[in-house]
């Protein structure tokens, strides 16, 4: 069965895909894709009034809350103050009001191969003529340059530094021929898994589209939500070890606990956006419980907010210069903690300043940011899936009302 809106046609599909769990298999998974995505993008800048010259395609990919989804947010190049006025500041082109989910497929696991099966479905190439870029985490991003995990020699999606990383040496950027290349020359010799460091890792075909000239950098930006995460989360785990270690309790997580900044039991138990940004913001209340020889921390924590402050945004307020300023003044006190750097560290000191050199300072990341995937997991199970479209995928109605979730869900984020 088929769902149309108008233009809109919304189609269950089977995909042998291998679901996600303890006992993950392979097998026939309902998923659903937007049928003729380049008429679904007409139908959307019609509504929208706007045309392929004004617009810049964010498109999304995330496992989350029981699915994986493809998501697009049509981004206008230069708004209009009447359009701020007609949709209001909750409604932005980068926020997840004006999400649209292109491909939902449910308990799934995220590997290359589920990744690819359903990048190919979704057809994202009959649209790569308009200006676009992907994002996602960094495991993402792995998949997408043809690696088998972050945990490779090769971890950096964007560029061919080796494990142990360090902020002294930066690897070349990526350029799509080279991920290309070290690939045609894996398979050419015969797919010697042991050797797979030779090759940078890329064992599988890269999944971008694009001129072998294109630089990953450019079409996958540094991912500023997860760098935000994660490197607030490796501080704040080796602090914890230490005050573990040298005052035989966990300081940091009785500083967590009087300021109700609680951990969320999935990802791993790590604070998430907001209990980050609150880490950063309290950070003098967390160092008054710090022996002086811990405080070098959360000088760091306090270092690092700038980062967060001045180029995780929509907007960029210091030259150039200054974001060089701040990247080193960030590595001078994380040096002397004397933990790893950490790939998203890598990201954040060397990726992050040359994205800004290569773009300028007119956008800033956040504008390109994973943010609104992310928000789109507990919006779509919140406001739909657990409003009348949830069954077991064994209901013989199951594949009709992933198709009607989608529909619903899309049809309010149109306009």
């Amino acid at each position: 069965m088929k769902h149309q809106h108008k233009t809109l046609i919304f189609s269950p599909k089977k995909l042998l895909l291998r679901t996600a769990g303890k006992h993950s298999v392979e097998e026939d998974v309902d998923v659903v894709i937007v049928e003729n995505i380049d008429d679904y993008l007409d139908y959307i800048k019609i509504q929208r009034g706007i045309t392929d010259k004004d617009i810049h395609l964010r498109w999304g990919f995330d496992n989350g809350q029981e699915f994986y989804k493809v998501c697009i947010n049509v981004l206008v190049k230069s708004p209009t103050e009447s359009s701020k006025e007609m949709y209001g500041s909750e409604f932005k082109d980068t926020g997840v009001k004006r999400l649209n989910i292109i491909g939902l497929a449910h308990n799934i696991k995220e590997n290359y191969e589920n990744v690819r099966k359903i990048y190919k479905e979704c057809d994202i190439s009959r649209v790569s003529h308009v200006p676009h870029t992907l994002t996602g985490d960094q495991k993402i991003l792995i998949c997408f340059c043809g690696k088998p995990s972050s945990t490779c020699g090769s971890l950096c999606g964007h560029c061919d530094a080796k494990k142990p990383l360090n902020l002294q040496r930066r690897g070349q950027l990526y350029t799509l021929g080279m991920l290309r290349g070290h690939h045609r020359r894996y398979e050419a010799d015969g797919s010697p898994k042991k050797k797979q460091a030779k090759y940078d890792n890329v064992v599988n075909e890269p999944l971008f589209d694009g001129d072998d000239e294109e630089s990953v950098i450019d079409l996958f930006p540094p991912p500023v939500l997860h760098l935000k995460l994660r490197t607030v989360n490796h501080i704040c785990d080796h602090l914890t070890k230490k005050t573990k270690k040298d005052c035989g309790s966990d300081l940091v997580l009785e500083f967590a606990k009087e300021e109700n900044i609680v951990r969320k039991s999935y990802h791993g138990g790590n604070y998430q956006g907001n209990q980050c940004n609150d880490i950063m913001k309290k950070v003098d209340k967390l160092e008054q419980k710090l022996p002086s020889k811990l405080r070098k921390f959360t000088e760091c924590l306090r270092k690092f907010k700038v980062i967060v402050d001045e180029t995780f945004g929509c907007e960029v307020n210091v030259t150039f210069q200054e974001i060089l300023d701040i990247m080193e003044d960030f590595k001078k006190c994380y040096l002397p903690l004397k933990i790893s750097v950490t790939p998203t560290v890598h990201d954040v000191y060397f990726h992050v300043p040359e994205w800004y050199e290569r773009h300028g300072l007119r956008r800033g990341l956040g504008r390109f940011s994973e943010q609104a995937t992310e928000s789109c997991h507990n919006d779509f199970m919140r406001n739909v899936w657990l409003k009348g479209y949830k069954v077991p995928d064994t209901h013989p109605e199951y594949p009709n009302k992933l198709v009607g979730a989608m529909a619903k869900y899309n049809s309010r984020r149109i306009v």
